[in-house]
């Protein structure tokens, strides 16, 4: 039996297949905005890089000056330990490039997948559950039509399961149609609560229905 997607009722189908397009149009979106946001943020990775050229050429513009004092007699000890000074900021501005660029790519990565994982969770956890119950329901109507009983189990079931409001809004008696057998009205309740047409019913079981 093919997986039914959509119901027969037509405000039902329009809720559905709105519903369905406004997830998937989401969907999309915050991929695309999660994407967006991490190339926007990896952007502050140029801040990490000019970071690490600072240093990097600070240290290494101190290295040759402290090596071509060092070298004096007397005093090139002492002439080079301002370079090696120097030096040491350099490793430290290529340290901080480093811890940038680090942080970057963490903010990059997880500021995007909280996001998706936000919208996703919801339509995983709440949206995508409903779906599923009402294709499954669908399709436990419909292959129940397929049985001899079809009339009688599906107005049984309306009678045990459905609200006494709804069953009165569509059957003056309900009590009263369930004693008397008249199973097509209230199985016709059941078809429209889960949003199929009762003209289903047609060709399933009117023999058994006395008032019929």
């Amino acid at each position: 039996m093919d997986v039914r997607l959509y119901a027969d009722d037509a405000r039902l189908r329009l809720r559905q297949v709105a519903g369905d397009a406004v997830v998937l149009a989401v969907v999309w979106w915050v991929v695309r905005t999660a994407r967006r946001l991490s190339a926007a943020i990896s952007e502050f990775g140029v801040v990490a890089d000019g970071l690490d050229r600072s240093g990097r050429t600070v240290a290494t513009a101190a290295g040759r000056a402290s090596d071509a004092v060092d070298g004096i007699p007397a005093v090139g000890g002492a002439l080079s330990a301002p370079f090696r000074t120097l030096g040491g900021a350099g490793d430290g501005l290529i340290g901080a490039g480093q811890q940038v660029a680090d942080g970057v790519a963490a903010v990059a990565f997880w500021v995007p997948v909280v996001l998706a994982g936000l919208v996703l969770s919801w339509v995983v956890s709440s949206y995508l559950p409903r779906r599923i119950r009402w294709i499954r329901e669908a399709r436990d109507v419909e292959h129940l039509l397929g049985s001899a009983d079809a009339v009688q189990l599906l107005g049984v079931r309306a009678a045990a399961t459905r609200p006494l409001r709804m069953l009165r809004r569509e059957v003056a008696d309900p009590a009263a149609a369930l004693a008397a057998g008249r199973y097509a009205e209230l199985a016709a309740v059941e078809l429209r609560a889960v949003g199929l047409s009762p003209a289903r019913l047609a060709t399933h079981g009117r023999a058994a229905d006395p008032a019929g």
